[in-house]
């Protein structure tokens, strides 16, 4: 099959978001188990291993693929399971090699955006990683905690770099967003999977952005009133607000197929061999 750009109207930024949570509620705990165990394993991997740690930013284009694989069975009421993580590899060694490239170039491009955001921001945003840890372990007074993060949040430089990394993610996310499943559905190269991509989310760039405002309202609102409700009755905030975190960062990846489909048509392969007979 061959993948053609499609045109979508912007509204159809909102029916990806409904769609994702249509999905999500058929198989729920299963969609959110795979998520769960990704984190999980980054986690581990990131603090067990420090010099492993990178690898974790090699995982988002192959997480995307995989809810878009997971998606489609849902859709095709199979069930979900492990074995959908294999099947980015499983077609044939040249995607697997492609699925790969995406992978390493992600993993590159964080790291240098990470690396120029510290230098723009003087350390801070360290800085307060730190402070972090410091005030998890005990090892610091709470009012000397708040000081030295005021200090650190009132750096200019600190949102130099906060505005720096959002924005320079964001453009990069642009580049990844179909490339996995164009690599793996449409067959194509990385560097030509990362260029379809690009252009597909530019000729549909009204759908996405209206794709990212209702997410990003939709998440403040959530916050804060799950926080205010959690302070009504007097828990903090961490008991739900990792859950309802779980919930919405699943169906976002489940809304990420139709996306994906919506931007592109298949169409025959003309170039293909036929049966004679």
């Amino acid at each position: 099959m061959k993948l053609s750009l499609n045109t979508v109207p912007a509204r159809q930024g909102r029916r990806w978001l409904v769609q994702g949570w249509q999905v999500f509620q058929q198989a729920p705990l299963p969609l959110m188990a795979m998520l769960a165990g990704c984190l999980l394993i980054s986690s581990v991997l990131t603090t067990a291993v420090p010099t492993l740690a990178p690898l974790v930013f090699a995982l988002p284009p192959l997480v995307s693929l995989v809810y878009m694989l997971a998606t489609h069975q849902v859709l095709q009421k199979r069930p979900v399971g492990l074995a959908v993580w294999q099947q980015a590899f499983t077609l044939t060694p040249q995607r697997t090699r492609a699925q790969l490239v995406i992978c390493g170039a992600n993993m590159g491009m964080v790291m240098a955006i990470l690396a120029l955001a510290n230098w723009i921001d003087g350390g801070t945003m360290r800085g307060i990683f730190e402070l972090a840890n410091e005030m998890a372990k005990g090892s610091i007074e709470p009012a000397a905690s708040q000081a030295r993060l005021a200090a650190l949040q009132s750096d200019p430089r600190y949102l130099q770099g906060l505005l720096f990394r959002g924005g320079a993610l964001a453009l990069m996310s642009v580049l990844f967003w179909h490339a996995p499943a164009l690599v793996h559905w449409g067959g194509h190269s990385a560097l030509k999977a990362i260029f379809a991509s690009s252009v597909a989310v530019w000729i549909n760039r009204w759908a996405f952005a209206v794709n990212s405002l209702l997410w990003f309202g939709l998440i403040v609102f959530s916050s804060m009133l799950m926080m205010i409700l959690l302070g009504l009755i007097g828990l903090s905030a961490l008991v739900l607000l990792m859950p309802m975190f779980l919930v919405m960062s699943t169906v976002f990846y489940c809304g990420l197929y139709f996306s994906f489909v919506d931007s592109f048509r298949f169409l025959p392969d003309e170039s293909a061999p036929t049966d004679q007979r």
